[in-house]
């Protein structure tokens, strides 16, 4: 019996819960300051990580051996997946990022709170929306092992197609938004399950 559904499940799982962190320290942010001043703070964390990204390169120790040149057959290592990239292609094509489901709630809500307010809102949405997404990677590594990749892919294609559907359709309306987070989350650990451990 396949494990590797329950393995990179776990991975996902692990990596969307260390998200949650992120929303939830955005959220205390932007009730003590305002939405720029939160913004602005973020730059510093991304400037940190260039930092040490950049120290680290200059740093790893040069080999003088050479080692042989790796040639890549796009053929004979794509042939019995190539279905299956074409479909990942297709779903990537038509997916967009999280942080633009963030800036459609926060719009929407905008219509009816103020702008803080509608941000803390959809920022709380965002932190559902990884909550569903840790979910769902554990549930769906376990269905991938007991049935197939696509299977689980095709469940998170549709449960994206309908959380697409919900955020163009619905108003400032939060249980719907948050119906449509929670559907875009659980289609995530869906599909990025699925595709980890169908490559692997």
């Amino acid at each position: 019996m396949s494990v590797y559904g329950r393995a990179y499940g776990f991975q996902r799982a692990m990596d969307n819960l260390g998200a949650i962190a992120g929303p939830l320290l955005a959220i205390a942010l932007v009730s003590v300051l305002s939405v720029r001043t939160a913004i602005l703070l973020s730059v510093v964390p991304g400037l940190l990580a260039v930092v040490a990204m950049a120290y680290a390169v200059a740093h790893i120790p040069r080999s003088e051996k050479r080692h042989p040149q790796l040639k890549l057959q796009f053929r004979v290592a794509f042939s019995g997946i190539k279905p299956l990239f074409l479909s990942i292609g297709a779903f990537e094509v038509g997916n967009v990022a999280a942080t633009l489901l963030i800036l459609r709630a926060t719009e929407l809500l905008d219509q009816r709170w103020p702008t803080t307010t509608a941000t803390t809102t959809a920022l709380v949405l965002y932190v559902g929306y990884n909550i569903a997404a840790t979910t769902a990677s554990f549930i769906g590594g376990r269905w991938l092992d007991a049935r197939s990749a696509g299977s689980v892919l095709r469940g998170g294609f549709l449960c994206f197609a309908i959380a697409y559907g919900l955020f163009a359709a619905v108003g400032p309306e939060v249980v719907a938004l948050a119906g449509a987070f929670a559907l875009a989350g659980i289609g995530i650990g869906f599909v990025e399950t699925a595709e980890d451990a169908a490559v692997a």
